[in-house]
């Protein structure tokens, strides 16, 4: 496997994905620093070390994020879909607790805010310049491989709900 170098004309060809892979990597360091301030004010506000061991719900998020850094440091294709199941996994969480019972506004508007730029991430990560020249996909590929991202998004959504409302 040839090793590719980081120079100017790498940056400016691959700009894009390289922001968005800068973009996981930062998530996830940002991800594990807040679960390690929640763990760290709990364990001084309650002293209850025993709860703390056993409960990782502070640093869950830092475990989702595993699938896209995975994703990352994969130049292929499953890294593709890895970082774009993430993406999937974002906007059908925001879409997943709405119902048109308690429709709120306001709250739909937020929604929106957040969900176009993913939206735009995923859009950009299908695009062909991205998709064919960096990870090798040709435009049929595209289509089978979102189905996949898309599944495995779906999965961890409904995988975390079940984490949240069935285990103690």
């Amino acid at each position: 496997m040839e090793l590719k170098r980081l120079n100017s004309e790498y940056i400016r060809h691959n700009y894009l994905i390289l922001l968005v892979k800068a973009l996981i990597i930062g998530l996830f360091v940002l991800s594990i620093v807040q679960g390690r301030i929640k763990n760290v004010n709990y364990w001084e506000t309650t002293g209850n070390t025993y709860f703390l061991l056993k409960e990782i719900s502070f640093y869950r998020p830092s475990i989702i994020l595993l699938v896209p850094v995975i994703g990352v440091f994969l130049n292929k294709k499953i890294g593709w879909i890895l970082i774009q199941s993430y993406f999937y996994f974002l906007l059908f969480r925001l879409v997943y607790p709405m119902k048109y019972s308690d429709f709120n506004y306001e709250e739909f508007l937020v929604q929106m805010i957040i969900g176009i730029p993913i939206v735009l991430i995923i859009l950009l990560m299908n695009n062909n310049k991205i998709g064919k020249e960096f990870y090798g996909l040709s435009k049929s590929e595209l289509i089978s491989k979102n189905i996949v991202a898309t599944s495995i998004g779906i999965l961890m959504v409904l995988s975390l709900t079940w984490i949240k409302f069935y285990l103690p």
